[in-house]
């Protein structure tokens, strides 16, 4: 059964309906999915420039799922969801907070993956192949307001 919700996310509103242990985990998934893809990324790049000096040695590319989780939760998700704020007030800042859920889109097929694989291991239900936000928020299901899709009308409910 897929669930809808039909009103937008608002923090300030919807903050008891986190469920912040599933939420952290999801996207820590992500970001050590990230991380991996980053790492591999880098890999090839610097497996490529062999005759020039590389910036990261191969112990630092290695590091890269330990080190993007912890940039993304010290510096890009604040950075972002500041940014994000802002938008309301200062034009053209959200691409700031768009560049840094650039840094983590990449992990979301590892994180798709994994729900194929290991269906328990990722805490949300049906998680996108690729997903643009900064951060995926999981509720409470009796908290949220949801429309049950169906092609029978009358099995809809809001």
């Amino acid at each position: 059964m897929d669930h809808l919700i039909i009103r937008d996310f608002k923090l300030s509103r919807d903050f008891r309906s986190i469920l912040w242990g599933k939420t952290l985990w999801y996207n820590l998934l992500r970001s050590v999915g990230a991380g991996i893809v980053w790492m591999v990324v880098m890999l090839i790049i610097s497996s490529s420039s062999q005759g020039n000096s590389s910036s990261m040695s191969t112990g630092q590319i290695l590091a890269l799922p330990l080190v993007v989780p912890l940039g993304f939760f010290l510096f890009m998700l604040p950075l972002g969801l500041i940014c994000l704020t802002l938008a309301n007030v200062i034009p053209y800042v959200w691409i700031i907070s768009f560049m840094c859920s650039l840094f983590i889109i990449p992990g979301d097929p590892l994180v798709w993956v994994l729900s194929v694989l290991a269906p328990r291991a990722v805490p949300a239900e049906k998680p996108a192949f690729i997903n643009p936000a900064l951060i995926v928020w999981l509720l409470k299901s009796s908290d949220t307001a949801e429309v049950v899709l169906s092609d029978n009308q009358e099995q809809k409910r809001i």
